[in-house]
């Protein structure tokens, strides 16, 4: 079975990517599309001050808020999926779980502002490409 990564953060980019997994036919019948966020790490001196609930509340909150756009786009293109919320720095989770579920591919929005702006600012998406052995597939939005 073929397993897709989709990897949002919530954004307009995000949401181009699941609107081309929707609009193309890259995917099998039987592929497994499986809906990514990846919240941030809250730095100790935050977390030092929540319990262990809270914390973990304001994890989910924000693999919500990013995944929730994503999956009703997938629910209305009668897209087969499941979703993953992770913690942690966003590359790096995205690569750790890719390889952890033997993903085949991995799709990610970009802002496809080039590389000066990469190479000045970084991005997500060119971290993911540069640290992953599995293939990635990075949709910019039109327009």
């Amino acid at each position: 079975m073929t397993k897709i990564i989709l990897a949002t953060d919530g954004s307009e980019h995000s949401q181009a990517a699941a609107h081309y997994l929707v609009r193309n036919p890259i995917l099998n019948p039987q592929a497994d599309v499986i809906v990514v966020s990846v919240a941030t790490r809250l730095p100790p001196h935050v977390t030092g001050s929540l319990s262990s609930g809270d914390a973990n509340s304001w994890y989910e909150d924000e693999n919500r808020k990013a995944l929730q756009p994503v999956e009703d786009i997938l629910r209305a293109g009668n897209i087969r999926f499941s979703s993953a919320g992770l913690n942690g720095v966003p590359e790096d989770a995205i690569v750790d779980y890719a390889n952890e579920v033997s993903a085949d591919l991995i799709v990610i929005g970009t802002h496809g502002h080039g590389a000066l702006l990469n190479a000045v600012m970084g991005s997500v998406a060119s971290k993911v490409l540069t640290k992953s052995s599995v293939p990635v597939l990075l949709i910019k939005k039109p327009g």
